[in-house]
């Protein structure tokens, strides 16, 4: 999974506040019970006790029987324990060590592998850095609906509105399946407004998320706000620039709505050219056609986008306007 050191150190110091609140947790515990039921405060302290002895002597004449008479000993003493505190309405476990993950005991690691726990704080920590909204977040492909597209081949097309997403899909899900095997991968999704290209995008995200890829999400009007953040200078440690280059997928929505200049012209060239360099995988969405970006955009960005992307044509009717009218309709 894609973790950066940083982002490495704030779940194992989450760990460590995880064990220590446990710990106090535990004393707090340990301090009423002996208040109490002053007989397990005794019972703690010969099992102490009488480890400590047989320790000392096993240092100078290991003896099985003595270890196995201790462990028989404890036994006996954590059953007498565990029946003072359920005749006391206690749970027999109340003063065991308290764990919020017992597979890895708060650490992280279950001998050399992350835990389940370990990977869940990953997928939340990266979901948190993309910049998916909740709403976003939630457009998955559980929710991708292919009867929202056309069954009828328009005018110009060898395709249906609706053979054409299948198409799009194979491809797209094998973008996912690929995405270790082939880095680096990238894709222009256009269309006109209202045919799904940020949804997919969004589907697309919430995978990668899930498989543990770092993901960022910007409008184009955000990308270029924060590319001109760290040319003037207001990002004295270059992290926005660390995270657009080093995300294992960027995706750029709405390509083409920003304010187009020299600025943005230079600034899209040099980050599409930086990750295609470090085989950084990135999405483009756009209303635009390819004949468009070439008119609104320098020559080297589109010869970029055509020699380097997969390029998604998703056409048929706006989806927003359907939806809103099955909405009126009771659908």
């Amino acid at each position: 999974m894609t973790l950066k050191p940083a982002d490495y150190r704030e779940i194992m110091n989450e760990y460590d506040r995880i064990r220590q609140a446990n710990y106090q947790l535990e004393l707090d515990r340990q301090t009423e019970i002996y208040s109490l039921i002053p007989d397990i405060r005794e019972i703690d302290e010969t099992i102490a006790s009488e480890s400590m002895g047989v320790a000392k002597r096993m240092l100078f004449q290991p003896d099985q029987d003595q270890r196995e008479a201790l462990h028989a000993r404890i036994d006996q003493l954590v059953r007498k324990k565990r029946e003072l505190l359920t005749g006391n309405g206690y749970s027999p476990d109340y003063l065991d060590p308290v764990f919020c993950c017992s597979h890895c005991k708060d650490t992280g690691y279950v001998e050399d592998r992350k835990c389940v726990c370990f990977e869940e704080r990953i997928k939340k920590l990266l979901a948190g850095q993309s910049n998916l909204t909740t709403e976003i977040m939630e457009q998955n492909f559980g929710t991708f609906r292919m009867d929202w597209y056309s069954t009828e081949v328009p005018k110009g097309k060898k395709l249906s509105p609706r053979d054409n997403m299948k198409n799009i899909l194979d491809g797209v899900y094998a973008f996912i399946r690929d995405f270790d095997r082939q880095p680096g991968r990238n894709l222009l999704i256009h269309g006109h407004s209202g045919v799904g290209k940020s949804f997919l995008s969004a589907c697309i995200a919430a995978e990668l998320i899930k498989a543990g890829k770092s993901v960022i999400y910007l409008p184009s009007y955000q990308l270029f706000d924060q590319l001109a953040d760290h040319a003037f200078g207001r990002d004295p440690e270059g992290r926005i620039m660390d995270n657009i280059r080093e995300t294992d997928l960027l995706i750029i929505d709405d390509l083409g709505t920003e304010v187009n200049n020299a600025f943005v012209n230079s600034q899209l060239f040099l980050c599409i050219n930086e990750r295609i360099l470090r085989k950084k995988s990135t999405i483009i969405n756009t209303n635009f056609s390819l004949k468009e970006i070439s008119r609104t955009y320098s020559e080297r960005i589109s010869s970029r986008l055509i020699q380097f992307y997969t390029i998604l044509h998703i056409y048929g009717e706006d989806i927003r306007i359907k939806k809103a009218f099955s909405c009126i309709d009771g659908k």
